[in-house]
């Protein structure tokens, strides 16, 4: 019987202000820092959502209502299998969907609040409890309403659609973050 390993994006660290000085008064810089601030809090959003959910269970296909985080729900359906290799190497592959009502996640000085519905995809190697490599999508193809409040940038608000990838490339390395969040690349 084979279980899910705790995934890497909930440990993606984005530092937005070391972007912008604190006299820049371009509305674009303050627009990129903002969307950089959420498209990291939704990829945690989503490893929070699996990790609490998961972790230490049996590889299965999903179908439950759970609570985000600070606040709200999110009904989680989907599948994922592992697969484990003669040298104990683990692959797991992930295939969910997050209907989401006003899920809230709250980190530092940053809130999030996600209504829609998000995929999570991808791909995670685990050798030892050790996250090896992984690839993590989360996407909306429909436009999800996203509101974030925070001190170190202007309030963020828009129905749109996105696609955050989260990689980590082996062991040594951090997890990066790359893709669109309305319109805006990361």
């Amino acid at each position: 019987m084979q279980k899910y390993f705790l995934i890497a994006s909930a440990v993606l660290i984005i530092n937005t202000s070391a972007c912008k000085s604190s006299d820049d008064d371009d509305s674009s810089s303050e627009k990129a820092d903002a969307t950089a601030a959420v498209a990291a809090e939704i990829a945690i959003l989503g490893a929070e959502i699996y990790n609490a959910n998961w972790v230490g269970q049996t590889c299965t296909t999903v179908s439950k209502t759970a609570n985000c985080s600070a606040a709200g729900t999110v009904a989680i359906t989907g599948s994922f299998s592992c697969t484990t290799s003669d040298a104990g190497v683990q692959t797991m592959n992930l295939d969910f969907s997050y209907d989401m009502t006003a899920c809230t996640i709250t980190n530092q000085n940053i809130s999030v609040v996600l209504t829609g519905t998000m995929t999570h995809s991808g791909t995670s190697t685990n050798v030892n409890s050790v996250i090896t490599a992984e690839t993590i999508t989360f996407r909306a193809t429909t436009p999800v309403t996203i509101t974030a409040t925070g001190a170190s940038y202007k309030d963020f608000a828009s129905d749109c659609t996105f696609a955050v990838v989260t990689k980590k490339a082996d062991v040594a390395s951090e997890a990066t973050i790359s893709g669109s969040l309305c319109d805006v690349g990361l």
